[in-house]
């Protein structure tokens, strides 16, 4: 297995349960909608009564920092975020398979269980004042513009470091002592 896609497997699996711990029925039973962007989460769109579930993630949310939360992650996707990796981790197959596997990764992930472990996630790590700061930062005009071109200057400058980090990696093999890195 080529090392890009042994870690691309590695970082999905990791992803995944930490997507879906505490929400397994939002996969399994709860349909929130469709387009996951445009609904908020809310603590009943998580049942209970599926085995496994030890609580609803949502559940302890207050509504208000719930509301800012799913604001929050209507302005900052974060399952555009993870389309953005898988379909960077195809470019990693050969051409004829990219679109195959992207494809297949965007069926096999509960899109709404990604968007609750997000929302729980945001309103656990952030307080009440800091999401509303959030959101005003991601509302800006002139930020979202700045933000709609990073992926273009992600694109720019990874062949750049790819060409440091491989020419670091040869001097590395090459310079005396090499060999204890491998053991």
């Amino acid at each position: 297995m080529t090392k890009p896609l042994h870690f691309f497997l590695t970082f999905f699996i990791l992803f995944i349960a930490l997507a879906t711990t505490n929400t397994r029925s939002v996969a399994e039973e709860t349909v929130i909608d469709t387009d996951p962007a445009s609904s908020e989460v809310t603590a009943d769109d998580v049942e209970d009564k599926v085995e496994g579930v030890k609580e609803d993630p949502l559940k302890d949310i207050p509504p208000e920092k719930l509301k800012l939360a799913n604001k929050l992650e209507s302005l900052r996707p974060a399952w555009e975020e993870l389309n953005v990796f898988i379909r960077n981790t195809a470019k990693q197959f050969p051409e004829h398979r990219r679109f195959a596997f992207i494809v297949a990764m965007e069926r096999s992930i509960d899109k709404n269980a990604v968007k609750t472990a997000a929302v729980s996630s945001l309103a656990e790590t952030f307080s009440e004042d800091e999401l509303r700061a959030l959101i005003r930062f991601y509302e800006d005009e002139d930020i979202q513009s700045g933000m709609a071109k990073m992926q273009e200057y992600k694109e720019r400058l990874h062949p750049q470091v790819s060409e440091l980090l491989d020419a670091a990696l040869m001097k590395i093999r090459k310079s005396p002592g090499s060999e204890k890195l491998k053991q």
